[in-house]
Order: C-alpha cells, then sequence, then structure tokens
C-alpha cells in the first residue's frame, strides 16, 4: 500500500468495488461503485441480454476510481464505449489486478453472493498500510468466544476429574462439542 496510509476501520460508505461483467455478446463492462448489487442490479434490469459477474473485488472507496482509471487506460485499445471493452474477462481482470499492484493498493477479490454481508459488516474490516486486512469482531463473537474460553477451562478441570475418578464417559462428548464450536467459530471468522 501506499506509505502514509494507516490502518482505519471501513463503514460502508468508505468501501469501494471495482467489478467485471460480461454480456452474453461478448462485450466487458468494467466498472467502480460503492454499491455493486444495486449497480448490477439496475444494469440487468436495462440490458435487453444476460450479463454475467465475472470478477468482483473491493477496498476503500478513494481508491477504487483510481484503479479503475488506470485499468481504463491499460485497457484503452479495447474500449468500444464508455465502461464496455471488446476483451476477454481475464484481460479485464488482469487490468484491474495490475493497476491496482502498480498504485500499490489492495484489492481484495470476493464472491457477487458476499457482497452483501462485507456491506452489512463494512465497519468490523480494517485496511492496514501493508495491506492486511483485518476483521473486528462483534459483541457476540466476543461473549461467545469468552463462553468458549470459559468452556475449555471447565473441560480441562472436568478431564482431570475424569481422569482422577473414572467418571462418565459424558465428558468426552463435552469436550468434542467445545472443539467443534471453537472449529466453526473460526471458520465463520475467515469467510470473509
Amino acid at each position: 500500500m501506499k506509505s502514509g496510509v494507516s490502518a482505519r476501520w471501513m463503514g460502508a460508505r468508505s468501501l469501494g468495488f471495482v467489478y467485471v461483467i460480461r454480456s452474453e455478446h461478448g462485450l466487458v463492462k468494467v466498472g467502480a461503485s460503492s454499491d455493486p448489487l444495486a449497480t448490477i442490479a439496475q444494469l440487468r434490469r436495462e440490458a435487453p441480454y444476460r450479463l454475467y459477474v465475472d470478477y468482483i473485488a473491493f477496498t476503500r472507496a478513494d481508491v477504487s476510481a483510481e484503479v479503475l482509471q488506470a485499468a481504463f487506460e491499460a485497457l484503452v485499445r479495447h474500449r468500444v464505449q464508455r465502461e464496455w471493452c471488446g476483451c476477454a474477462p481475464e484481460e479485464a481482470i488482469t487490468a484491474i489486478q495490475s493497476a491496482a499492484k502498480i498504485l500499490g493498493y489492495r484489492m481484495v477479490p470476493v464472491n457477487f453472493e458476499s457482497v452483501g454481508q462485507i456491506l452489512s459488516n463494512a465497519s468490523r474490516i480494517s485496511v492496514t498500510r501493508h495491506g492486511l486486512i483485518r476483521w473486528r469482531p462483534g459483541y457476540g463473537e466476543v461473549v461467545i468466544a469468552g463462553l468458549l474460553g470459559v468452556m475449555g477451562l471447565l473441560t480441562l478441570n472436568l478431564s482431570r476429574i475424569y481422569l482422577n475418578f473414572n467418571l462418565h464417559p459424558s465428558i468426552d462428548l463435552f469436550i468434542l462439542a467445545a472443539m467443534i464450536a471453537a472449529i466453526v467459530m473460526d471458520q465463520q471468522r475467515r469467510a470473509l
């Protein structure tokens, strides 16, 4: 990332998305939006042909316009009209990724289906100057993590009792349930 860009928590308005849409006629649209769900839905309503989302990535809103402009410069020989190009989607995606890399910005590719979740949780995303994305846990996750920690301590103490006094085998199930809960929580945290 560019120097001088410190870590800061994002908000829904501070996120910017860059996308590549392919039409069934072979043209490719490269664009940027702060709400790609609404933008792409509008494009699909207005277009008399099918549109497919081939790529979508997010970054800071002030960065997305700069990356888009640099990508357009790389695709200038393919431009048909405004944001539409006569090239393969892979070439447009490469132009976006190369533009971000040359400019020193971090773009995070995501599935189109996860855009709604990202927008609704934007205040929990941070971009550091090293380009790392951090996830700030919500209140519910902190409470659950605390409960899992308490369960772990209880499990440890109960397993000691179990080993010393040869008690009921249901404690093994309790240990297994705590481990599964911890794995599920970790997977949900990494979903983005």
